[in-house]
């Protein structure tokens, strides 16, 4: 798998960072956030589509209080839509937008562009990130099943051919069938040396294996909570944390 070199940090193999979410609605709340930020935590996203804003200034007004708070950890920019998850809409020609001056500002590491997004908007997000030096995850979320594994593998393949930096798949299992499908699946497709760095999780309290044992299946970031969760199933930063560091001693077996 290769490795993937952000201005903060580097996704590798073997390692797995932790990422938590901002979902503060506005900038005081944000600002508060930001100020309590630990300095342990890998990766900080800011989901978008929580803040309320008026105007796409006021998001980017969010972006520098984020990318302050942050200081040198890798800072994470999101605009999730309702479908796959998002509490808030905009218009495709908003969302390329918001995501032009996100990109062009500099402050942020890596953009989250989802793949079922208008192929040609998806192709010149990627272009535009890439001239500016921003790496972009290319992501898939499915809250209502888990797809058959050909589907899951497809939609993995289509976000490299994309040009995806690294990619994400997210699902909704409902039987703990479905979880051990997306760790097969996940494996499967991080085998293959020329592939991106892969995010992959179940969703739920079901699919919580699957955010713990990421250097076993492939994925090299998993979600943890800080102030809200973005998404069910999602643990305490800092027990998730610490679970990851026990995983990898047994796995390693540095373990006592």
């Amino acid at each position: 798998m290769k490795t993937v070199m952000t201005r903060h940090g580097a996704f590798q193999t073997g390692s797995v960072k932790v990422c938590v979410p901002l979902c503060e609605s506005n900038i005081e709340q944000l600002s508060n956030a930001c100020a309590q930020l630990p300095r342990d935590v890998d990766v900080v996203e800011w989901r978008m589509d929580y803040m309320q804003a008026r105007k796409q200034e006021d998001w980017l007004d969010g972006l520098t209080v984020v990318r302050n708070g942050c200081a040198d950890r890798i800072l994470l920019a999101t605009w999730r839509s309702q479908r796959e998850g998002g509490v808030q809409e905009q218009s495709l020609a908003d969302y390329v937008g918001l995501y032009e001056q996100v990109i062009t500002s500099g402050w942020a590491d890596l953009i989250d562009v989802e793949l079922f997004t208008k192929e040609e908007c998806v192709v010149h997000l990627v272009e535009f990130a890439h001239r500016h030096g921003v790496k972009v995850i290319l992501s898939n979320h499915d809250w209502q099943a888990t797809p058959t594994n050909e589907a899951m593998m497809i939609r993995l393949q289509a976000m490299q051919r994309m040009g995806a930096d690294l990619v994400k798949l997210a699902v909704m299992p409902h039987d703990v069938q479905d979880v051990y499908r997306l760790l097969q699946v996940s494996s499967e497709y991080s085998a293959d040396p020329n592939a991106c760095p892969l995010i992959s999780m179940a969703m739920g309290e079901m699919g919580f294996l699957s955010r713990l044992c990421g250097e076993m299946s492939g994925s090299i970031m998993t979600f943890a909570t800080f102030t809200q969760a973005s998404a069910p199933g999602q643990l305490e930063w800092r027990k998730m944390k610490h679970l990851l560091e026990l995983f990898h001693e047994g796995y390693r077996g540095e373990a006592l």
